[in-house]
């Protein structure tokens, strides 16, 4: 097989039957491994089916290895990569996130063979696999490229007022609650807990004013989150629109491509059929 039929068989859009038939095996192939990864953790079923999940999981290791190295061959054929060495279309893949996340997936099965203990728990890793073939996950990483600056400022804020919460909660508190607020990092997982609305109650304040520190650092994280989660769905819904419009109209400049190619097919047989009568009436 052809480099380029190769990279056909692996593109996650394309119509071919063989490709088709590629993600059936490739989504089965990610559930069962997860599966047999979340079975070999309850302890009657690891001892009595301890063969057949190793057996599962080396198949579906040996498969996601196998994948790796084949979209790593075929990397010079990805669009955008026709114009760089075929080594360094390969580099440039490799480094993308999808070869990353591709070499995560491969890194259970060699854990394995490894036999590094609890290698079999790598499995979850798996689960990003779907990620290439659900548009609505790849447009939400879209999304993310195009607001990375707002969502830096986003973290940089939240970083900000949570080592000062954090530092102001550990003068407050630490003579009063020592194993709690016993240093600023201790004080720092109080603060996670209450920006992020969590709550576990492991952790409480004893004095009136790391309450009142607590109270505000209740108000000032209530109302951001949901304004940062509308702003992200409402990015994730435009950029889902503007594929949408540009898959319509490229729909509609293939149609009106084959109409033309169908206007000039029929303006050419008739030109012929008109020379035809002609050419067969001069001749008589």
């Amino acid at each position: 097989m052809d480099r380029r039929r190769l990279y056909t068989l692996l593109n996650p859009d394309s119509a071919d039957q063989a490709a088709r038939l590629f993600r059936v095996v490739h989504h089965v192939l990610v559930a069962l491994g997860i599966g047999a990864m979340l079975a070999d953790t309850v302890p009657f079923v690891a001892v009595d089916y301890d063969t057949v999940l190793r057996a599962g999981y080396y198949l579906v290791g040996a498969f996601f290895v196998a994948e790796y190295v084949l979209r790593l061959i075929v990397a010079p054929e990805i669009p955008g990569y026709e114009h760089c060495s075929a080594l360094r279309a390969r580099l440039l893949w490799a480094v993308s996130l999808g070869g990353i996340l591709d070499f995560l997936c491969a890194l259970p099965a060699l854990a394995a063979l490894a036999w590094v203990p609890s290698a079999n728990l790598l499995g979850f890793i798996w689960a990003f696999k779907y990620v290439r073939y659900s548009p609505g996950l790849a447009s939400l990483g879209r999304v993310v490229r195009k607001a990375q600056q707002a969502l830096l400022s986003v973290l940089l804020g939240f970083a900000i007022v949570l080592l000062s919460a954090a530092s102001i909660a550990y003068l407050l508190e630490r003579h009063a609650n020592p194993d709690a607020f016993g240093s600023i990092p201790a004080a720092l997982w109080w603060a996670i807990v209450t920006m992020t609305t969590t709550g576990y109650g492991d952790v409480v304040p004893q004095t009136a004013a790391g309450r009142i520190l607590g109270g505000e650092d209740e108000l000032l994280r209530a109302p951001a989150a949901p304004v940062e989660i509308g702003n992200q769905v409402g990015r994730q819904g435009a950029v889902l629109s503007q594929y949408r419009c540009l898959a319509d109209r490229r729909g509609r400049t293939l149609a009106a491509a084959a109409r033309f190619s169908r206007g000039r097919g029929d303006h050419a047989a008739g030109t012929g059929r008109r020379l035809h009568v002609f050419h067969h009436r001069w001749r008589g």
